[in-house]
């Protein structure tokens, strides 16, 4: 009885081998990156960037998509994990209590821009009726960027919550 199992786990490995490398079972394309939209920007100071829209599963063998989207952005001074009310463990908030800097909508290809002061601010998306940035720094700061006199920072915002990684 042992042997026949063994022998049927061997039969099934083989063929599932057989089957991975079989060509002719292609995959879906996957969905390559956005384009860089660096040719849009008009500015010779502050931040720059894109808003990405994440969906599906990226795991290895996985096939996803990523979509420019419009959303407003809201640029924050910088923000702490200690000055937002949270929905726990997630990166949704319903509250900010730092002072709103600025806020604009990234065009069709999530192409964003706003001229800042030299500083540190964090950048925000709403998402309904909630604020999310999926990232923050080694301090708790949420999507930080610094801004230096004469220059600019690129800020990617990927919204990622329908994403499996």
């Amino acid at each position: 009885m042992v042997f026949i199992h063994n022998i049927s786990r061997l039969v099934l490995g083989i063929a599932l081998v057989a089957f991975a490398c079989d060509k002719s079972v292609k995959p879906p394309e996957r969905e390559r990156y956005p384009p860089d939209t660096r040719d849009q920007v008009t500015i010779s100071q502050g931040a720059w960037g894109n808003v990405w829209f994440w969906e599906g599963n990226f795991m290895p063998v996985g096939w996803g998509k990523i979509t420019p989207v419009v959303r407003t952005v809201y640029v924050y001074e910088l923000t702490n994990l200690q000055q937002v009310d949270q929905i726990p463990r997630s990166p949704f908030y319903w509250a900010i209590y730092t002072a709103l800097v600025d806020s604009g909508q990234s065009n069709l290809t999530g192409f964003f821009q706003f001229p800042l002061e030299p500083g540190q601010y964090s950048f925000f998306v709403k998402e309904d009726s909630l604020y999310y940035a999926n990232s923050f720094d080694v301090y708790g700061n949420i999507l930080p960027a610094t801004i230096r006199k004469d220059s600019l920072t690129k800020v990617q915002i990927d919204i990622a919550y329908k994403a499996t990684f």
